[in-house]
């Protein structure tokens, strides 16, 4: 129980994102079944020490690692041994794969994974970590970090005695902590810093998955635009749940989509989730 009561204690959530590394500490839940969540009670912040574009850098993403728990870090790495990664969308790679109907086994699943992989982007799969969700009910979402990203994690990890528990995309942990995977038919655009990730489901399953980088300032005007063009590209009826989440421009919150051939939107409303 000792032992059990340890773990909980030492398990923190590192989010990374344009502004530096945040980092909370799990509160721990003991009822029911030891749910936890991250407090804001042991929280550290650290801002990047460089002009840090939303690129990976080694050695920057090192040296700002060292500043968080090395020896002289801000954060004691004894409280925080086992981490949840949260990645910046703009570091990764989402798209979506149909399995073949013959696969046998995930070496199959994974195969067709990076031939799509290849096909979309024109990289070499061999550079990437492919993640796929591996649901088998249509279409799935595979997120594909960068092969020098995680093992730099990894790398940092292990010289501070470290061990990650999860590495996710920004885009996949709020989807599975905001439990929208119970969303039946609907959009979502999650936002992230100057990009952001549209999803759409249908009928439990994936649709589209698509990143869009927002303009400087994206105005309500410029949302409208952009969902019109939307729904006439894909030939789709425009959705009866449209949800907006993530790092939210100030200028789109409170707005209300409501369904016409054309969506409008309100302000000073609330839009429509789960």
């Amino acid at each position: 129980m000792l032992n059990l009561i340890k773990f909980f204690c030492s398990n923190s959530q590192l989010r990374i994102n344009r502004e530096g590394f945040h980092l909370k500490q799990y509160q721990v839940n003991f009822f029911p079944l030891l749910r936890t969540h991250p407090s804001n009670i042991n929280s550290h912040f650290l801002e990047w020490e460089r002009n840090c574009e939303m690129q990976f850098d080694e050695a920057i993403f090192t040296h700002q690692w060292q500043g968080l728990f090395g020896e002289s870090g801000v954060a004691k790495k004894d409280k925080n041994r086992f981490l949840d990664v949260i990645l910046p969308d703009v570091w990764v790679r989402h798209f979506l794969v149909q399995f073949p109907e013959n696969a046998r086994s995930t070496n199959d699943c994974m195969a067709a994974a990076s031939k799509r992989f290849e096909i979309l982007y024109g990289d070499d799969v061999s550079d990437w970590c492919l993640r796929p969700d591996f649901q088998f009910n249509g279409k799935n979402l595979v997120c594909a970090i960068p092969k020098k990203l995680q093992l730099c994690l990894e790398k940092n990890a292990n010289l501070n005695g470290q061990r990650l528990l999860s590495i996710q995309s920004n885009f996949v942990q709020l989807w599975n902590a905001k439990k929208y995977f119970r969303l039946v038919s609907g959009w979502a655009l999650i936002c992230s810093e100057e990009s952001a990730l549209l999803a759409i489901v249908d009928k439990y399953g994936w649709s589209h998955v698509r990143q869009i980088f927002l303009p400087t300032h994206p105005n309500v005007e410029w949302l409208q635009t952009w969902m019109e063009k939307e729904v006439t590209m894909l030939n789709m009826k425009s959705p009866e749940i449209f949800i907006i989440d993530g790092d939210i421009p100030s200028i789109w919150k409170g707005l209300k989509f409501n369904k016409s051939s054309t969506p409008t939107i309100e302000k000073n409303a609330v839009s429509r989730v789960l």
